[in-house]
């Protein structure tokens, strides 16, 4: 069983925002480090309970629920590109949920999810999901959908 290391490198300019426009930052296993582009992401709430009285249109889910999340990919080859997803909770750094390469035959999860979620892709529609089940309080958050791009191992972050 080969254990991937993660570690997220966010750029000096960016380290104590959260991630409200689409942008990169830097994200490292041991051997390679990738570039990540990510969107504008969904915000996903669960809760111990729902309420009786629930406006519509907000993605507002009771614990134990499914919720199933897409991310349609445009302007670049989608096929060739290893995709993630990366969850921000309020007041927190993003990280890493679970990422896929470009075959979806080999999707990686963290540990808090794996188990409960499942990454999939459609590469002729251009189009990634991810699905959660049995969800929990902890998966509330702001989901990104993100391209991972291959730098090597020598890289520099960007300068500004």
């Amino acid at each position: 069983h080969l254990k991937r290391f993660f570690v997220s490198l966010i750029d000096q300019t960016s380290t104590k925002r959260s991630l409200g426009k689409p942008g990169r930052f830097w994200l490292c296993y041991v051997s390679l480090c990738y570039r990540d582009y990510y969107g504008q992401g969904t915000t996903v709430t669960v809760k111990p309970w729902i309420e009786s009285l629930i406006e519509s249109g907000g993605t507002v889910k009771p614990a134990g629920k499914s919720l199933r999340l897409s991310c349609t990919a445009s302007s670049f080859i989608f096929g060739n590109s290893e995709m993630a997803w990366y969850q921000q909770a309020p007041g927190r750094e993003p990280e890493w949920v679970s990422h896929i390469d470009p075959s979806g035959r080999n999707p990686w999860y963290a540990e808090a999810v794996r188990g409960r979620f499942s990454l999939s892709r459609d590469n002729a529609k251009g189009q990634l999901y991810l699905q959660m089940d049995n969800l929990q309080v902890g998966d509330s958050g702001r989901y990104y959908c993100v391209r991972l791009t291959v730098k090597g191992r020598d890289w520099e972050p960007p300068h500004k």
